[in-house]
C-alpha cells in the first residue's frame, strides 16, 4: 500500500444549507458566473502546472478506467507513473523534468515489463534498471546517463539498506519536503544545506525498496551531480550538502557534530520540527519556502527548552522546514546552522541561553 505524498493538497467543501428560494437562486447565478470567468481564465492561461494538474487529477478519479484503457488517450508521463504505483509493486522515478512528456499507446501490452518498455519507447526516455528501481532519462546529454549509472548507495548508512519504503512523490515536490516525509515516518534524520534543499524531484513511487536505493532514486531525479555531492554521516543523522558550503572542509570528517565537551542541557535528545510543532500522529505538513530565523525562534526555543537570542544581522537567514527525531540539542541545532552556506553564522550557548551570532 503506497502513502502518496503529494505537493499539493486541495480541498473543496460546501457549506450552509439554502434557507429560502431567494438565496438559492442568488447562490445559483454567482455560482454560473463564477464558472464562467474560471473557464475564460482557464482557457486564457498558458500555465503548463494548472494543465498538468487538470490531467494528474483527471487520471487520479479514473480508477475505474484500467491503466491500459487510459494509454489509449494523451496522457501525462507522471500520471502513467503514478498510476503503476497505486495499482503495482514497482518502484520509479523520473528525471525532473521529463514528467510533461505524453504517453499515447494504441496497443498497450498487459504484461507490465513489455507495456513499460512501450512507454519508455513512447516518450523518447532510456530507462536504467539494475537496481530494483526504474529511472527514467532523456538521452540527449551523456551527463544523464552518468548519473542514471552512478551509486550513491556507498556514501549512506549501513542501517539505511534495512528501513523499507512505500511511498510516492509528486513531481516537483522540493527536496526539504521529501526528506521530512522520510524522517518522519522512518525515523531517519536526513537534512540538506541550501545549495540542495529546495531542488525539485521528478515524480517518485517506491514498493518496499530499501532506503538507501530510494534516496539514490531522490537525489538522481533532483538532477543532483555526483561530482558536487558531499554527505556527512553518523549513526543518527546523515547530512547532505556541497562544496559551495563554506562548512564543507570542516564537514568532511563530520568532527563539526560530535558531542565532545558539550553542555548538559545541549545533550538531551528532542524532536525537533520547523517551521512548527508537529505532534506525532497528525499528517506532516509540506511547505512551500523557508521562513526568517526571527519567525522560528519561539519555535526553537519552545522544543530545546533553553530561551533564545538573535544578533543582529541574523534575523533574517532562511530556515529551510525541517522534521528530525531522537537526536541530541546540539546536533538538531548543528543541522540547522550547516545549512547556512556562510559559516560567518553561527550559534553559541551562553549565560544559559542560545544565541545565534555572527562570527568576527
Amino acid at each position: 500500500m503506497i502513502t502518496y505524498l503529494n505537493n499539493q493538497q486541495q480541498n473543496l467543501t460546501l457549506g450552509d444549507s439554502i434557507v429560502n428560494d431567494v438565496r438559492f437562486y442568488c447562490f445559483l447565478m454567482l455560482f454560473v458566473i463564477f464558472l464562467a470567468t474560471l473557464n475564460m481564465s482557464c482557457g486564457t492561461s498558458g500555465d503548463k502546472k494548472s494543465l498538468e494538474r487538470e490531467v494528474v487529477n483527471l487520471g487520479e478519479n479514473s480508477k475505474n478506467e484500467d491503466i491500459y484503457e487510459m494509454v489509449k488517450e494523451p496522457v501525462l508521463l507522471n500520471v502513467v507513473v503514478r498510476r503503476l504505483g497505486m495499482e503495482y509493486p514497482i518502484s520509479i522515478a523520473l528525471l525532473n523534468g521529463v514528467e510533461s512528456r505524453w504517453v499515447l499507446i494504441e496497443k498497450p501490452e498487459k504484461k507490465l515489463d513489455k507495456f513499460l518498455t512501450q512507454v519508455i519507447s513512447a516518450t523518447g526516455l532510456v530507462c536504467y534498471s539494475e537496481k530494483g528501481y526504474y529511472f527514467l532519462y532523456p538521452p540527449e546529454l551523456p551527463l544523464y546517463e552518468s548519473l542514471a549509472k552512478y551509486s550513491f548507495v556507498e556514501m549512506m548508512p549501513a542501517n539505511f539498506n534495512e528501513v523499507k519504503v512505500n511511498a510516492g512523490f509528486g513531481v516537483d515536490t522540493k527536496l526539504y519536503n521529501v526528506l521530512n516525509s522520510l524522517n518522519y515516518t522512518y525515523g531517519c534524520n536526513i537534512v540538506a544545506d541550501n545549495t540542495l534543499a529546495e531542488l525539485p524531484i521528478g515524480e517518485i513511487v517506491t514498493h518496499q525498496l530499501s532506503l538507501d536505493l530510494v534516496l539514490e532514486m531522490v537525489i538522481k531525479s533532483a538532477r543532483i551531480s555526483p561530482q558536487t555531492l558531499k554527505i556527512c554521516s553518523g549513526e543518527d543523522y546523515l547530512f547532505l550538502y556541497t562544496a559551495l558550503n563554506k562548512n564543507a572542509e570542516l564537514l568532511e570528517n563530520c568532527k563539526l557534530f560530535e558531542d565532545n565537551k558539550v553542555p548538559e542541557k545541549l545533550k538531551k535528545n528532542i524532536t525537533f520540527s520547523l517551521p512548527e510543532i508537529v505532534r506525532r500522529g497528525r499528517t506532516l505538513p509540506f511547505y512551500d519556502s523557508a521562513k526568517p530565523l526571527k519567525e522560528v525562534t519561539a519555535v526553537i526555543s519552545a522544543q530545546v527548552g533553553i530561551d533564545v537570542e538573535l544578533q543582529p544581522g541574523t534575523e533574517e537567514l532562511p530556515v529551510n522546514p525541517m522534521y528530525v527525531s531522537n537526536l541530541s540539542v546540539k546536533k538538531a541545532l548543528d543541522l540547522l546552522v550547516y545549512q547556512w552556506l556562510d559559516n560567518k553564522y553561527s550559534y553559541v550557548f551562553e549565560d544559559g541561553k542560545i544565541k545565534f551570532v555572527i562570527k568576527r
